[in-house]
């Protein structure tokens, strides 16, 4: 009995499709196709692609007629789910990509700024974004950035006043916030700074009041000491003088 090009069962009956040995995605159908003038039992296989609506043929083989039938639905159905997860993944990223918005830029920038070393003009934003967006989660990271910047150590213009100001009317606003404890650790520190200023700035004042008096006291000693020394020279300019006198009496006595 005449068999396919696979090895399968007779021609005569429908053939099931197998993978094409060239391995493209098409596959092979046998039937039997009459031919004229062909010996008996004998049958020729006629290759066709079918790539299209149309096949073609492409060659000749005794046995039977095979069709390479293009897998339109299963190209159709793998174009479709490719298409789908392509557009799962794009959903997917389009999901993750973060969405700015004005009060989220206006953050950045003050912290791109303070990163830069710009102190003057970070503390600006902050203040813009404190001021613009109050009682929020974006006026609370300004409200604690305008402490924290007024007490950095690479800041020259360093406020520890201004800082405690800040942080107290952080802790005034945001008393439920996560950094509240940090904030009021800082409240405390520059609290005990204020306190130190003041004692050592009255101090000060103290130790400058004692030395303008005791140069004070020193320009009158020199004053005093400048008199003493003309009423010593005055002395002895009177004891000459007296001494003078005594030998002129003591002349007028002989002419006596």
């Amino acid at each position: 009995m005449p068999r396919d090009v696979h090895g399968g069962i007779s021609a005569g009956d429908e053939r099931p499709r197998a993978r094409h040995p060239r391995g493209d995605g098409a596959y092979l159908a046998g039937y039997p196709q009459a031919q004229g003038n062909q010996k008996p039992g004998g049958r020729r296989l006629h290759l066709e692609r079918r790539t299209d609506d149309q096949p073609r043929q492409v060659g000749n083989v005794r046995g039977v007629r095979v069709r390479i039938l293009a897998p339109r639905k299963y190209s159709i159905l793998r174009a479709g789910g490719a298409l789908i997860l392509v557009s799962l993944l794009l959903a997917q990223c389009a999901a993750n990509v973060p969405t700015y918005t004005y009060k989220d830029k206006l953050l950045a920038e003050a912290d791109s700024l303070f990163r830069e070393g710009n102190y003057e003009y970070a503390l600006r934003k902050y203040a813009k974004a404190r001021d613009e967006y109050p009682k929020t989660a974006v006026g609370a990271r300004a409200q604690y950035s305008l402490g924290y910047v007024n007490v950095y150590y690479d800041n020259p213009f360093a406020d520890y006043n201004a800082a405690l100001r800040e942080f107290k009317r952080f802790a005034a606003t945001y008393p439920g916030d996560k950094r509240i404890d940090m904030v009021n650790n800082w409240i405390r520190i520059l609290t005990i700074l204020q306190d130190f200023g003041k004692s050592y700035y009255g101090s000060n004042s103290q130790l400058r009041k004692l030395k303008n008096r005791q140069s004070s006291i020193f320009k009158n000693y020199s004053t005093l000491q400048d008199a003493y020394l003309r009423c010593d020279r005055l002395s002895d300019s009177l004891t000459q003088r007296i001494r003078i006198l005594e030998g002129i009496i003591a002349e007028l006595d002989k002419i006596r």
